[in-house]
């Protein structure tokens, strides 16, 4: 199925799924939990901030997308945990703020959410580190900025920047320079792929 418009009630409905992809993973990522220390709360961290968030859904029908996102990224920063927390409240609070005051969008105008997005992630770190869910968020959004210039179809961008962001993925191992038996991928990376 084609879709060209993101509305309010969809967005609602992708990051509920979104959640619910990433709480089915909770154990996983934290095991694989590795960097920067071995805490094994990374998975429990990113589950509680989207988990306050799925709760603050519960009754919104909102269709128009600024409310929408303005709902999720207020209970994102105030819900926040950890530094994997953190990151995603402000990928969410980056989406919000480039989808204000819109009721719907293209793909092309959702690109420059996704790209301000990737950018306040960034910015919730002092230290950011290539390898880590910040990677996997930059080539999201440098996928959607690539793809929306000649596709207008959420699915098919959506499908291209999942392909791109694995690949990141994978060398997450590498840029953290991980060895031996913790050569994992990174969890809040893995975490944010189970999302997508």
């Amino acid at each position: 199925m084609k879709i060209t418009i993101l509305d309010g009630r969809r967005f609602r409905l992708a990051v509920i799924a979104a959640a619910k992809s990433l709480m089915r993973n909770e154990d996983y990522l934290n095991k694989i939990n590795v960097f920067p220390v071995p805490d094994g709360d990374t998975g429990t961290n990113m589950a509680a901030t989207l988990h306050a968030i799925v709760i603050s859904l519960r009754n919104n029908t909102d269709f128009a997308l600024a409310e929408m996102s303005q709902q999720v990224s207020d209970t994102a920063l105030d819900g926040a945990r950890g530094n994997s927390g953190s990151i995603l409240a402000q990928f969410f609070y980056g989406l919000a703020t480039e989808l204000a005051k819109k009721k719907q969008v293209t793909a092309k105008e959702f690109s420059k959410a996704a790209v301000a997005a990737s950018n306040h992630s960034y910015q919730a770190m002092a230290d950011p580190k290539e390898g880590t869910i910040l990677s996997v968020i930059r080539i999201w959004g440098e996928a959607w900025e690539k793809q929306a210039e000649s596709h207008d179809d959420f699915v098919y961008i959506l499908r291209y920047a999942l392909k791109e962001c694995k690949i990141e993925l994978e060398k997450s191992p590498a840029k953290l320079k991980l060895e031996g038996k913790m050569k994992y991928v990174d969890s809040g990376g893995l975490g944010f792929f189970n999302m997508l």
